[in-house]
């Protein structure tokens, strides 16, 4: 954990900490394994002191939270609402469980540990500005150092002295307690998707997710999943609003001859700077996410989002997001930072565009639990009009709620979920553009392609009809989501 600064000059409300000195390496090792943020990290910084009596009326510790490699706190407050503490230490060597255990203690652990110096210690808190920036919901976090108190009890041992960010949990109202932004609900990704495929009105605000999304991509944050989101109904709206989660990965620089081979290899490993990097590595793990909840969106769309994030990413608003940041932190890495930011900033709509190009090969439609009907029209210049709604209980086809021209210049293929009940696909318009395949369900389902064939019906379960296009009864395996995604 980072550790006091030797000599520092303390009060109660501030200590001076090196949050990363386990990071320092000589110049033989910076060449393989990269100079990353390694002076940073190894900086002293003065760092406000928890005070888990004043702060939020009191604060009482919970339990253990945190990611992969994060170590964190949840603590409740006096107010009502909780609270997270997330150390700034890492521990990559989990990622060897998976392997052999046994490798936990050896020099391949030491070096993914070491790795960890390519990501920025207040990545946090630089994230915070940006979003704040731009409209996105974000917690206020603040860099703190826990105090070595008994009010810290069991976890005393583990958190005393720990460098880390600090906040409150989003959540949603509770008797007196107003919620985070005023919010009624706050759910996880679990409960979210199970609600969208429930069809009972569940809807994301899918141009907030496009608006964060494209955040991310602007701050090289890869690590995108759907575990790195929460969602929550904010007063005004009944849609579901994304609420992005940690920003360990956000500004990372994997630098290093060792991470430059790597990256052939697994293009994740970012090294941010004023240029984009490959959009496949960028996005990686948010793509499965991306290509269900954007598929509604036309490149223009991208576009369109990526220019008025310009327009409130202005040089002083990147500036200000930057200098959340210590300013012993600001002197190493922040001009430089800003710098980076700005460039693409102003190459933002070009990666917009660069990414839904990405996803649009394959488009994902994913329909609900209620038995729906579909209409995908081939136009005569490639494109394919397709319709989606739920019917009514005498079969009649209800309000769409779903409707996109895809670009057949783009899209390859659109596939249909059907998920369960009893649903049909209806393809017209021939053969020209792109291609249609049926993933069914539960439920008896009928893919129709009278005239127009270049489709596909997978399905096992049920009793099932396709009419001018292909069949296949076998237990339908789709893509493999991300390697973090559930």
């Amino acid at each position: 954990m980072g550790g006091l600064a030797a000599g520092a000059p303390d009060t109660p409300a501030r200590k001076t900490v090196v949050a990363g000195a386990m990071y320092k390496a000589g110049g033989l090792h910076r060449f393989f394994l990269g100079e990353d943020y390694r002076v940073t990290w190894a900086t002293p910084v003065s760092v406000e002191v928890l005070d888990l009596v004043k702060e939020a009326g009191g604060l009482t510790p919970v339990r253990r939270v945190g990611g992969q490699q994060t170590k964190g706190l949840a603590l409740a407050g006096a107010d009502g609402k909780s609270y997270t503490f997330r150390g700034l230490e890492k521990d990559a060597s989990h990622l060897l469980d998976a392997v052999d255990p046994e490798l936990k203690d050896t020099v391949i652990a030491k070096v993914l540990n070491d790795l960890m110096a390519a990501q920025h210690p207040a990545s946090d808190l630089i994230a915070r500005g940006i979003l704040d920036a731009v409209g996105i919901p974000c917690p206020d976090w603040r860099l703190v150092v826990l105090p070595d108190d008994p009010a810290l009890d069991q976890f005393c041992e583990d958190f005393a002295g720990a460098i880390g960010v600090f906040a409150v949990y989003p959540q949603p109202a509770k008797g007196s307690v107003p919620g985070f932004l005023g919010a009624t609900a706050v759910i996880d990704h679990v409960e979210l998707y199970k609600r969208l495929e429930a069809g009972e009105g569940d809807a994301v605000d899918t141009q907030a997710l496009l608006k964060a999304r494209l955040v991310d991509i602007l701050m090289g944050d890869w690590d995108r999943h759907r575990k790195q989101w929460r969602w929550a109904q904010l007063p005004g709206s009944p849609l579901w609003e994304p609420i992005p989660e940690d920003r360990d990965q956000a500004f990372s620089r994997y630098e290093g001859v060792v991470l430059d081979r790597a990256r052939g290899q697994d293009p994740r490993f970012q090294d941010f700077g004023p240029k984009y990097s490959k959009i496949g590595g960028l996005t990686f793990n948010g793509w499965e996410q991306d290509r269900r909840l954007l598929v509604g969106f036309s490149q223009q769309d991208f576009v369109r989002t990526a220019e008025a994030l310009q327009a409130q990413l202005t040089d002083a608003a990147i500036e200000k997001a930057v200098r959340y940041m210590p300013p012993e932190w600001y002197a190493i890495d922040g001009p430089q930072l800003v710098a980076d930011l700005k460039a693409r900033r102003d190459a933002l709509p070009d990666i917009a565009a660069k990414y839904h190009r990405h996803l649009a090969t394959r488009m994902d439609v994913y329909m609900t639990n209620q038995p729906e009907r579909v209409e995908a029209k081939r136009l005569a210049n490639g494109d394919m009009e397709v319709t989606v709604g739920i019917l009514g209980k005498d079969g009649a086809f209800g309000a769409p709620y779903f409707h996109h021209v895809f670009d057949g210049k783009e899209t390859r293929e659109v596939r249909f979920y059907a998920l369960d009940g009893n649903d049909s696909v209806v393809v017209t318009g021939g053969k020209k553009g792109p291609r249609v395949r049926m993933i069914g369900g539960n439920g008896n389902d009928i893919l129709e392609a009278a005239g127009a064939d270049n489709a596909k019906l997978s399905d096992s379960q049920g009793q099932n009809r396709a009419i001018d296009a292909k069949s296949d009864d076998r237990p339908y395996d789709p893509p493999p989501p991300p390697k973090n995604a559930p």
